[in-house]
């Protein structure tokens, strides 16, 4: 793990990176939170929620294969801030509330998420530490559960008791505070910046031009290619699953919501804690996948027998695992890559990642339309989660915490 002489401290830039992540996911989840409201005004059909979820992931795959590059020229905290900015003016668009304005906000939100990631983990990759690298970066990852928890709590009593709209507009509001809180910070975060950075080059989808052993690298890109479809099929859908086949209240489906972020925090933490223990984070994200696949065809269970009891267990675990993969894997990452790279690596991976997005919410849509249920959809995610833990279980060289001091 990189470290420059003058390292950060640990507890600010965990905080304010959590927090940053925490809100840029919820900008993201406010439209499918309040998407039975949304819908209900414009006349869409749920199966749409997947295209407009995907078209946010464009625009965040599209930011994050220059996030890199930004953040090498002005900064962690600056790049941190222009993502901040990015979801807030795409959650006023959204709060506007026409077809048009929803479809550039959910882009705007998009390139605002895409960008947080590299910048939150070039943050974290100058602080010094040592044997904790898959926690602390499991802790930071747990803001984006943390941000869809409060999202989910608040949303729905806002968007019922004063309209989607307000709503929206609170998720912009508190972004922009965000924003304005991180400038105290810029100078000192931003002291390594690179005025001359090319940030807009012919962009590389290949590892081996940066990363001599690109192995590692190049299973953890499939893996989040795969997961992260899953991820978010599952987020985006369990409102609208759970009052359209349970027939469960708007509210309450909001509040399954915010149980599958929360185990979804624990989970994070706790794989970070168990793959630091073990050195092995490699062969642990396997065992997350199975757990998901395994999960998710109890969940295809629940919803044929319209079994309530179930839907709640299930949620359980598939945030534990479908949800709660990622700290661990974004840990790998910064494992894995070469001193100084971080934020080019994290970038780069996760171009992959929201392809996979892009993939997922999208095969779930049309599946959920040609077989008119959930059950379907759900059963291909869980063979899909299947796949991923196939692809870790191939060899390659593991590194374990210990060789990083």
């Amino acid at each position: 793990m990189p470290s420059d002489s003058q390292g950060l401290s640990l507890i600010p830039v965990l905080v304010w990176t959590t927090v940053s992540q925490g809100a840029a996911s919820a900008a993201v989840l406010a439209t499918p939170i309040l998407a039975p409201l949304l819908f209900e005004s414009l006349a869409f059909s749920s199966a749409s929620l997947g295209y407009l979820v995907s078209a946010a992931y464009v625009g965040a795959m599209a930011s994050s294969m220059v996030g890199g590059r930004v953040v090498g020229r002005w900064g962690g905290c600056r790049a941190l801030q222009l993502s901040l900015g990015a979801s807030a003016l795409g959650s006023f668009a959204l709060a506007y509330g026409t077809v048009p304005t929803i479809c550039v906000g959910m882009l705007c939100v998009g390139v605002g998420y895409g960008l947080s990631n590299p910048s939150g983990m070039h943050l974290l990759s100058r602080v010094r530490m040592r044997h904790r690298h898959n926690l602390v970066y499991s802790l930071r990852q747990a803001g984006i559960p943390i941000g869809g928890v409060c999202a989910g709590m608040v949303l729905p009593l806002l968007g019922e008791a004063r309209g989607h709209e307000f709503a929206l507009f609170a998720v912009g509001a508190t972004l922009v505070g965000i924003l304005a809180v991180l400038q105290v910070r810029r100078s000192r975060w931003d002291d390594d910046r690179n005025r001359h950075e090319p940030v807009f080059v012919r962009p590389s989808w290949r590892f081996q031009s940066m990363w001599p052993d690109e192995r590692p690298l190049q299973r953890l890109a499939v893996y989040s290619f795969l997961m992260a479809g899953i991820q978010l099929s599952i987020v985006s859908y369990v409102v609208t699953l759970s009052v359209e086949a349970l027939s469960v209240s708007p509210v309450d489906a909001g509040r399954l919501l915010a149980l599958l972020q929360t185990t979804a925090v624990l989970g994070r933490v706790a794989w970070g804690a168990v793959a630091d223990r073990i050195g092995r984070g490699l062969v642990l994200l396997r065992y997350v996948a199975f757990l998901s696949a395994s999960s998710l065809m109890c969940l295809c269970a629940a919803t044929a027998t319209k079994s309530v009891a179930g839907l709640v267990g299930c949620v359980v675990v598939i945030g534990a695992t479908s949800v709660g993969w990622n700290g661990l894997f974004m840990g790998q990452v910064a494992v894995h890559a070469a001193p100084g790279t971080v934020g080019r690596a994290t970038g780069l991976i996760l171009a992959y990642n929201y392809a996979g997005v892009l993939f997922g919410p999208t095969a779930f849509a049309a599946t959920r339309s040609m077989s008119g249920s959930y059950v379907i959809p759900v059963m291909f995610t869980a063979g899909v989660a299947g796949v991923a833990g196939l692809v870790m279980l191939m060899r390659s060289p593991s590194v374990s915490s210990s060789e990083l001091a």
